[in-house]
């Protein structure tokens, strides 16, 4: 491949990455395949260009894509994997503890759609067969996480102060 294929061949994962990017709200279509494959593709292209590393934002660049590069952990799934940012294997949430966060952000999210807060902890107690009082508890323990998350989804939401006291 010459150099102007090659060009012209990133150029076009250029292109096609942000008509992707473009197309969805914040951050792309995460969960596409095809579309991380391009940002993969996008990213170690920057990571390696010929010019001298100068700071640790580069240097950790290089790393990620080294990573990005090898061969996936595993051949069933082909996935690459990185350790999450910021959290240790411990503080990885069990299997309950997943169970009580969604049953809090369904909450959340009836209180968004317009339920007061007694109606949509009974809505979620009856339809997932569990206590009033678990899901009002839930509610109150994952509530500043959802409202977190929904904040940095939708910045302009005057709805989620519904959730705030």
């Amino acid at each position: 491949m010459t150099d102007d294929e090659m060009l012209a061949e990133q150029n076009r994962i250029e292109e096609e990455f942000e008509r992707a990017y473009d197309a969805h709200a914040l951050f792309g279509p995460v969960n596409d395949d095809d579309f991380l494959s391009l940002a993969t593709q996008i990213f170690c292209a920057a990571a390696f260009q010929d010019q001298a590393i100068t700071g640790v934002a580069q240097k950790a660049a290089r790393a990620l894509a080294t990573r990005l590069s090898g061969f996936p952990d595993d051949a069933k799934k082909w996935r690459v994997t990185f350790p999450p940012m910021g959290l240790q294997k411990e503080q990885m949430l069990t299997k309950a503890q997943k169970k009580s966060r969604a049953i809090a952000f369904e909450v959340c999210r009836l209180i968004l759609a317009g339920e007061l807060m007694t109606h949509a902890t009974a809505t979620v107690a009856t339809r997932r067969k569990v206590s009033p009082q678990k899901v009002t508890g839930d509610y109150y323990k994952y509530r500043d996480l959802f409202v977190d998350l929904h904040r940095s989804a939708n910045p302009d939401d005057p709805n989620v102060s519904k959730l705030e006291d």
